[in-house]
């Protein structure tokens, strides 16, 4: 103790003064936007009024996802470069009693999602709801050699459009104060091998754009999530297609599995602290490993064929 006191008497009379602790800096304060509690019940039109931006909507997952947010009150305004998958979802959506609007607009071209952004303003039109679920594959089989146009217009379709329009959007969405809900459509081989490194790749660099967003996001009240579909696929009728790899039933799933998904991100009510998610909706084929294949669970009682629900 002598020795300390000693030394710390040197210390003074060298300084000049007492020793001094590092200066701690506090961390920024961050204005937070207005809250906006999520109802404490909610009635069965959990998006009612919302204005939702669907991407690839015409047709497959983006149609369910359309279908099963207008059954919850949404109005949908959708993108799709085919004409008849766009006149046939506005069809099936006159008799929901929301809004909806079809684009031809192709999300690879920044052109065109500067025309969309410019057209939803022109008709006053706030988003609070953004979808990017247009996607494509097409590269070659395993083994053959993928064209660099190919590449280039994979990844501009699945990561460098939808990167883009959610960009042109969330700054709209943070100008006007929208505490909004932007969700990515992904898929399983985000991480499961499929056989496709580049296809693979584009949906691993979406799974990770979720969480960067939703981290850039969060201060301004906007959520970013995004879903990891499964097998998807259903026969004439409506009935999901059989799929034995699929261990959840035993089929694959109909696009409405993921619309009602969408929907549970986008509500306040089920998802107003979800952010950053990317949910697995695959029934349960992502679980698969060799160890699964080496050593399947018990058997169980065999699936009923029959038909799911369609959209």
């Amino acid at each position: 103790m002598k020795i300390r006191s000693v030394l710390s008497r040197i210390f003074r009379l060298v300084a000049g003064g007492t020793p001094s602790r590092p200066a701690v800096v506090p961390a920024p304060r961050l204005e937070r936007p207005a809250a906006r509690r999520a109802p404490e019940t909610h009635s069965a039109r959990l998006l009612d009024g919302r204005n939702v931006l669907i991407t690839g909507g015409g047709s497959g997952i983006g149609r369910g996802i359309a279908l099963e947010m207008a059954a919850h009150g949404a109005n949908i305004y959708f993108t799709d470069i085919d004409g008849r998958s766009r006149q046939s979802l506005l069809d099936e959506l006159a008799g929901a009693g929301v809004q909806a609007t079809g684009f031809d607009s192709d999300v690879a071209s920044s052109q065109a999602n500067e025309e969309l952004s410019r057209q939803l303003l022109a008709q006053g039109v706030t988003i609070d709801v953004l979808v990017n679920n247009a996607g494509i594959r097409n590269t070659p089989p395993p083994g053959a050699g993928a064209a660099r146009e190919d590449l280039d217009r994979l990844f501009a379709v699945n990561v460098i459009g939808p990167l883009d329009l959610t960009a042109r959007i969330v700054e709209r969405m943070s100008a006007q104060g929208v505490r909004g809900s932007v969700l990515f459509i992904g898929s399983m081989h985000q991480q499961a091998v499929f056989g496709d490194a580049a296809y693979s790749a584009s949906k691993a660099a979406l799974a990770m754009a979720v969480r960067e967003l939703a981290w850039q996001h969060a201060a301004a009240g906007i959520r970013v999530n995004g879903i990891a579909p499964g097998a998807v696929g259903q026969e004439d009728g409506g009935a999901a297609s059989l799929h034995p790899y699929t261990p959840l039933g035993g089929h694959k799933l109909v696009p409405a599995h993921i619309g009602r998904a969408a929907v549970m991100l986008s509500s306040d009510y089920f998802a107003e602290r979800i952010t950053g998610c990317m949910l697995p909706v695959d029934g349960g084929l992502a679980l698969h490993s060799y160890m699964t294949m080496m050593k399947p669970p018990p058997a169980h009682a065999q699936p009923v064929a029959g038909p799911e629900p369609g959209n």
